[in-house]
């Protein structure tokens, strides 16, 4: 009886340490730029909302979906992106002596192959943790209805067309995501259209490339977190799932290696 109260109240305390977790601000130190982090938990255990300031990167007023693992040695941890490969902070237990004190600091590690030394700086309110939650979700490109979804990857659509000068048609199956309760997740085609936008300025190779798609066909994936394109001829078909997470970053790499 004792041991079952205790495994209980065991699990009571570990649920409540994850329910009052509060948000963390990270400043810069050492270092010319005046860096900010803000660090919100998320929805699901061990998952985390890291917001940038300041770090002259295009990071830099975005939010992104990070998941947080332990280092090999059992000391630390570190933050991945979720869906990619990238390792943007760490947490080795470094520390370093402030003002004649000694603290602990992490380090962001960004692709400009740059490392900006943060130190915690204290907790945020529950009005910033919420914009910058609000923040990841505008960059899902996530709707509430089909028209709003329409709306959102036309707005695209018509960007990549008029950029890009590409000439191509859109097919979306929306029976078979409306079938699945899903009406809205199209908008996410936003994401692939901006990233087929972004690979043709690369250079004129990748521009030809786009130019030469004339058709897009648009289906549910039949994993929410997971999507896949193929590209046939000049057809391009693209399987939405309407739980991959950070959709920018992963459509961009997905797009890409297309090619």
């Amino acid at each position: 009886m004792k041991l079952a109260l205790f495994l209980f109240l065991l699990l009571i305390s570990k649920y409540a340490f994850s329910a009052i977790e509060s948000s963390k601000i990270y400043y810069s130190f050492d270092t010319e730029k005046e860096a900010t982090l803000f660090i919100v938990p998320g929805e699901k255990e061990d998952t985390y909302y890291l917001n940038y300031v300041g770090f002259e990167h295009r990071f830099d007023g975005k939010t992104l979906l990070y998941e947080k693992l332990n280092n090999h040695t059992g000391n630390g941890y570190y933050l991945k992106l979720v869906g990619m490969p990238n390792v943007n902070f760490r947490n080795d237990n470094n520390q370093t002596i402030i003002s004649g004190t000694l603290i602990s600091y992490s380090n962001v590690y960004l692709d400009d192959n740059s490392i900006t030394k943060i130190v915690y700086s204290g907790t945020t309110d529950k009005a910033k943790a919420s914009r910058v939650i609000q923040q990841y979700k505008k960059r899902q490109f996530e709707t509430f209805s089909k028209v709003e979804a329409k709306r959102l990857y036309k707005k695209h659509l018509a960007s990549l067309i008029d950029n890009c000068r590409a000439d191509l048609d859109i097919n979306i199956d929306w029976s078979r995501f409306e079938n699945m309760g899903i009406k809205s997740a199209p908008s996410k085609l936003s994401a692939y259209l901006q990233s087929l936008e972004q690979i043709c300025k690369i250079d004129s190779d990748y521009a030809i490339a786009i130019k030469s798609i004339k058709k897009i066909i648009v289906i549910p994936s039949q994993i929410p977190t997971s999507h896949s394109a193929k590209l046939q001829g000049s057809e391009l078909t693209i399987k939405i799932g309407f739980k991959v997470e950070n959709i920018t970053e992963t459509s961009y790499k997905l797009m890409y290696d297309i090619f």
